[in-house]
């Protein structure tokens, strides 16, 4: 469910895209990634600016 959340959020570059997609809080959908990044002990998305 993470990599396919992953790759979701990846593809659309919204947190709150995916989230709308998923009838979900954008904080969920934040929360979920932030866990898979846990369990994998990597940094893979970085904030833009």
């Amino acid at each position: 469910m993470y990599l396919q959340l992953f790759v979701e959020v990846v593809k659309q570059r919204s947190f709150a895209a995916v989230a709308r997609d998923r009838n979900v809080d954008p904080s969920s959908v934040s929360r979920a990634i932030a866990q898979m990044l846990k369990h994998l002990g990597q940094v893979v998305i970085g904030a833009a600016g």
